[in-house]
């Protein structure tokens, strides 16, 4: 990630039993829409509101479009579950409270009026912060949403809870790159142990400054300690270490580097004053209209700001159905919204350190005994395939399948994170797949005669080395067509197993593969080199490159130390895939942090020959993240990229060698169909499969330009 904003920031502490502090007492003031420099112009009557068994009830929704309509105002209100409801209920869907030493929401809410009018003017009339993107959405990054679900605090002050913990979920998906990332703080023990520990709770509310601090103390995950609405006793269970996340905190005012951090590295931690007309806002820029009265303290997530909007987007915890599909848009500089903010940082999951599991579409390929290549595709975090229909290298591709009657059927409860494949010795194939959960599991190829390969059922999960997490796997043919298994811990340690000489012997056991140095490991691939031996290539968490092989591809072989392979320069690399060229000669593939394609490829035939430089491959598409490579019958190389294409959805890219030669040219750029999952496909309803890139056949389609790099082979 680019580096953190500097400026003025500071670190939160952990603030324990202080007393509460009271609201400052409401404002007449009438400034409460974006800020031009002048009031809006002389008090309106109040709106209307009606009686629900005596009480008033939320502020009438047509009265509230109606001072819209009259004040000019950006955004709309409709009915929900909320517009009926006592505003003494309401406002238990509130609950943040001014920080010590913090002014109180209305005085905030002047401030943060003032110093926005003032940025804008030193900013000129576009009002944009220079060196960030005029706009930022989390919602929809690239194609994805790197915000977790909207949850629903219900009739309980814990907000400070839920914004805190969506601004951390949120943080940590972009900050991993794993829009999917299956990590849901607990505001139970946020709030329910933390807050109650200060003498807070749901009639309360409770403070950022707090509730921030307490990260550093470790949240767990709400699959172990699930949130309850309504005051519980603590009850936080003895193994909730076993999932728990880790963070500092800190605190800005500059409007600047709110943006910075929103650009280039999370989501943040925010409260504002809330108006009476904001519990029936469905849509727009909101502010309140001239009548609104405020009502109290709440806290949400930041997930993003539009400069030509001019306003920040917001995660709100009052349930998907309200406003919009739970988050709302609110102008800069109205209620406090951006007086200050907290940024998560420094966060870590102690229970799978090396953070190197993503979601993203992870790729496999191997040849069967008759030569015909197949592809494995983790998409949605299914396991899925197809294969040339044919031995021919010319044969259509058959289409995508799951091998099961419906995706991991056979693995229940399991989600698919990442697929390996080898050839066995005696030519059938063995697929890996590493499960969200890090157990590892199985499927061998029975018979690999006539159109469709049959498979064994998945065998039980491989045990994990001991006290270790898996979150990669890579596999590859030693001596004798054996296998040898890798996979990195969470501890950012290799572990390896082998076949034994003997089929009927059980693998190895695992054990600790040679450290690299002492860097963590992020990635590996393997590939055979010309005499037969295997070459190994990792990436650590810093993106560097390193490189070791068996020192002869005889039984028994050691293998040599790792060695730092150059890498490209100024880039980390995240992606690998290596295979060996009709002359016998290996070329490897990166894919870098920006989504760039770089190859070199070993000049000579021996094992110690020097490498070729790196070389920009031409690519079909920007911000490439999945790589795979496979050999053909005739022993040319097939090669597959995926990019995201919105919506979850993704776009497979295929190119090869245009004749046998090692240093024949490429073809240009294809697309292939690639696998829809249901769940991918419900969040893009409105796009037609051709229209995000996926084409409605297997057949390859489209072509693109050809690569331009015939000097690497």
């Amino acid at each position: 990630m680019p580096g953190r904003p500097g400026g003025a920031i500071w670190e939160s502490a952990c603030l324990i039993a202080l007393p509460m502090r009271q609201a400052a007492p409401p404002s007449t003031s009438r400034c409460r829409g974006p800020p031009t420099g002048a009031c809006p112009g002389p008090s309106l009557p109040p709106l209307q509101v009606g009686t629900t068994r005596g009480e008033p009830t939320m502020t009438d929704v047509k009265s509230i479009n109606d001072a819209i309509q009259r004040e000019g105002a950006h955004w709309r209100a409709a009915p929900n579950p909320l517009t009926s409801l006592p505003l003494s209920q309401l406002k238990l869907k509130l609950g943040a409270l001014p920080g010590p030493n913090q002014p109180g929401f209305e005085d905030a809410e002047r401030i943060a009026r003032n110093r926005y009018a003032a940025w804008r003017a030193s900013m000129g009339e576009r009002g944009e912060t220079p060196g960030v993107p005029i706009a930022v959405d989390w919602r929809d990054h690239q194609g994805r949403d790197y915000t977790s679900p909207v949850k629903d605090q219900s009739f309980c002050g814990s907000c400070v809870a839920f914004g805190t913990l969506a601004a951390l979920e949120g943080t940590l998906r972009i900050q991993r790159d794993d829009p999917y990332l299956p990590i849901l703080g607990s505001e139970a023990h946020l709030f329910y142990v933390y807050a109650q520990q200060e003498g807070y709770g749901c009639d309360t509310g409770w403070f950022v400054d707090s509730a921030a601090g307490h990260l550093k103390d470790g949240v767990t995950d709400a699959s172990l300690y699930p949130y309850t609405p309504g005051d519980q006793p603590a009850q936080l269970p003895e193994n909730w270490k076993q999932g728990y996340t880790l963070a500092n905190s800190k605190m800005t005012l500059d409007l600047d580097q709110m943006k910075a951090w929103l650009a280039h590295e999370g989501q943040l931690i925010t409260c504002f004053n809330v108006y009476d007309d904001f519990f029936g806002y469905s849509g727009g820029v909101y502010s309140p209209t001239s009548s609104a009265q405020p009502v109290g303290g709440h806290c949400v997530c930041v997930v993003g700001y539009s400069d030509t909007e001019r306003c920040w987007i917001c995660k709100n915890s009052w349930g998907p159905w309200w406003g919009d599909k739970g988050f709302f848009k609110i102008a800069y500089g109205v209620c406090g919204i951006d007086y200050s903010m907290w940024l998560p940082t420094d966060i870590t999951r102690p229970h799978e350190q090396a953070a190197t599991l993503t979601s993203r579409v992870k790729l496999a390929s191997a040849s069967h005994d008759d030569g015909r290549v197949r592809l494995w595709a983790v998409n949605e975090r299914y396991v899925w395939s197809c294969a040339k229909s044919t031995p021919a290298s010319d044969a259509p591709w058959t289409q995508w399948s799951t091998y099961w009657s419906q995706p991991a059927s056979t693995l229940p409860g399991i989600q698919a994170a990442q697929v390996a494949a080898a050839k066995l010795p005696d030519g059938h194939v063995e697929l890996f797949a590493l499960a969200a959960d890090g157990t590892i599991w199985g499927l061998v190829e029975s018979t690999s005669g006539g159109d469709t390969p049959q498979w064994n059922t998945w065998q039980p999960p491989i045990p994990a080395p001991s006290g270790v997490k898996p979150v990669e796997i890579a596999v590859g043919a030693i001596a004798g067509g054996r296998l040898q298994h890798w996979c990195i811990g969470t501890d950012g340690k290799m572990y390896s197993r082998f076949q034994r000489d003997e089929p009927s012997l059980p693998w190895s056991d695992w054990n600790e593969f040679q450290p690299i140095h002492d860097v963590k490991v992020a990635h590996l691939t393997t590939v055979p080199l010309a005499n037969g031996a295997l070459q190994l290539f990792a990436t650590d968490t810093n993106g560097k490159l390193h490189a070791c092989r068996k020192q002869s591809p005889q039984p028994g072989a050691k293998w040599t130390s790792w060695h730092d392979f150059s890498g490209v320069k100024d880039r980390k690399l995240v992606q690998l895939a290596a295979a060996r060229l009709s002359d016998g000669r290996p070329q490897l593939f990166v894919i870098t942090h920006k989504g760039e394609l770089y190859a070199c490829v070993q000049k000579g035939t021996a094992p110690d020959s020097d490498w070729s430089a790196w070389t920009s491959f031409s690519q079909p598409t920007a911000n490439i993240e999945g790589v795979a490579v496979g050999v053909l019958s005739d022993r040319r190389l097939q090669l597959w990229l995926t990019s995201p294409a919105g919506g979850g959805l993704y776009t497979l890219w295929t190119c090869w060698k245009q004749g046998t030669p090692a240093n024949a040219p490429w073809t240009g750029w294809s697309k292939m169909a690639f696998p829809v999952s249901a769940a991918a496909a419900a969040r893009e309803e409105a796009v037609r499969p051709e229209e995000a890139g996926v084409p409605p056949s297997a057949n390859v389609e489209e072509r693109i330009e050809a690569p331009d790099d015939g000097r690497i082979a």
